[in-house]
């Protein structure tokens, strides 16, 4: 017994590295912390500080300003003009303003890229820093029932009984204007930018009304999305 024991002692030790490894990622959500940061236009966003340091908004991005001056951001409501505009800009879904009330703004990636888009100390996030989160909150395939506002005022309640927003970060979904100026699924879909792109494509993850699965994607840069900002 015990030359057997022995023996299995190196499994055992790989095991349980293994399953030290598996675990490392996740956060202890009671550790959260709430706090605020202030845009540009001297807008209060809440942001919610994890332990590791990392510090996300706990709100769309709803800024029709820049904290600099080298950039500007224009408002642009036309769909040829938003097809063929090649300067950071935004709108609201459906290009109708109370909508920015609840969802915030719809960016185009010049935006992303524009300097002091996020307020001082924050940037939108790239596409690894958005799998850390994932990773933090128990993998991209449970994530999104974490992120996920539970209120049905603002995600559709049809197969939405998984939200918990154990995060706080409150996710809603601001749904997307595709580079031909079209928009599609607020209510259902959160589309959100990150800062990964080349070319004439980015890197852009959604979360879902029906899954708690997030997805990642390349799209053209003339699109449409909400942001979020972190530090």
């Amino acid at each position: 017994m015990i030359l057997k024991l022995t023996a299995l002692q190196p499994y055992l030790y790989l095991l349980l590295l293994l399953l030290g490894y598996s675990c490392k990622d996740q956060c202890d959500l009671s550790d959260l912390v709430e706090s605020t940061c202030t845009g540009a236009e001297g807008r209060t966003y809440k942001t919610v500080i994890f332990p590791d340091g990392s510090e996300w908004m706990a709100e769309n991005l709803n800024t029709g300003s820049l904290n600099s001056s080298i950039d500007s951001l224009a408002y642009c409501t036309s769909d040829s003009l938003w097809k063929l505009n090649e300067s950071p800009h935004y709108t609201q879904y459906e290009n109708y303003s109370p909508n920015e009330t609840a969802y915030g703004k719809l960016y185009n990636f010049k935006a992303v890229t524009a300097e002091g888009l996020c307020p001082d100390g924050f940037h939108v996030p790239s596409i690894e820093e958005w799998e850390e989160l994932f990773e933090c909150l128990g993998g991209p395939n449970e994530a999104g029932a974490l992120l996920r506002e539970a209120n049905f005022s603002f995600w559709s309640p049809v197969d939405n009984m998984t939200s918990t927003n154990e995060s706080r970060l409150t996710f809603r979904p601001g749904g997307f204007r595709d580079e031909e100026g079209k928009f599609y699924n607020q209510r259902f879909f959160g589309y959100y930018w990150t800062s990964s792109g080349e070319n004439e494509e980015a890197q852009m993850i959604s979360i879902h009304y029906a899954s708690d699965a997030i997805s990642e994607f390349q799209i053209s840069t003339k699109s449409g999305a909400s942001v979020r900002c972190m530090r």
